[in-house]
């Protein structure tokens, strides 16, 4: 018998043209694929490509993607079943830049590969040469990861005479109380935008940060590392 989120799973997503395994919650599977498909880019770029949950949102509303992963047997596994995106072996700070010099029109990223503080920030320098020719949108999947969050907000976005505005907190997180992630907090989407004008006065915000400060208090991040493989009661 399925649970209720497999049920709702199946219901809302796996029926209606998204079959495949898909590791976001509710409220950021709806807002990704609204947001795509207001947004319908030329070209979008997805680093870390998992299952393809997200990529066959992104597929679907993109002119042109590029899925980027470290991992060639996951990227043969899904080969097969996205045949018109263009799958790029390596670490992103390896491939972006090509990428970059090659596709002006890019409209919309996702930041999901590396979750390490260093890992996010060097993600997102890599957008700091880039010069957008129009509106350009990039979402940080689990903002609400205390080591994520902090490689976001610590970052020096304002170093791109382009970059308009980040809100950290654009879908907030979980802090899961049961099962495997019991104690942890993961999932939220941060969003930045960048703009082809230079900004004068960029922005930042973090609308529920009196959320997250009650959570971590609570969670396994506030323990030393190696004491928060134990569940939390």
């Amino acid at each position: 018998m399925k649970n209720l989120t497999e049920k709702i799973n199946e219901e809302l997503f796996s029926t209606r043209g998204y079959p495949h395994r898909w590791s976001m919650t509710h409220p950021e599977k709806f807002t990704l694929d609204g947001m795509m498909a207001l947004l319908k880019p030329s070209v979008s770029i997805e680093i870390g490509a998992a299952f393809g949950g997200s990529l066959q949102v992104i597929e679907k509303y993109s002119q042109k993607v590029y899925s980027v992963d470290i991992e060639q047997e996951r990227i043969d596994g899904l080969k097969t079943k996205f045949p018109s995106v263009q799958f790029l072996c390596g670490y992103s700070g390896e491939v972006l830049p090509e990428i970059f010099k090659s596709e002006k029109g890019i409209g919309f990223v996702l930041i999901d590969g590396d979750h390490s503080y260093e890992g996010v920030q060097k993600d997102i320098a890599l957008l700091m040469s880039y010069q957008p020719q129009q509106d350009l949108y990039v979402i940080m999947h689990d903002s609400f990861n205390p080591e994520v969050r902090k490689g976001i907000v610590d970052f020096s976005w304002e170093q791109s005479p382009y970059f308009e505005y980040l809100e950290v907190d654009f879908v907030q997180g979980l802090f899961h109380q049961e099962g495997k992630w019991n104690g942890y907090m993961w999932g939220g989407f941060a969003l930045a935008k960048f703009s082809p004008e230079r900004v004068l006065s960029p922005v930042r915000s973090a609308h529920h940060q009196g959320i997250y400060d009650s959570c971590i208090s609570r969670s396994v991040h506030a323990l030393p590392k190696k004491n928060r493989f134990q569940f939390w009661k």
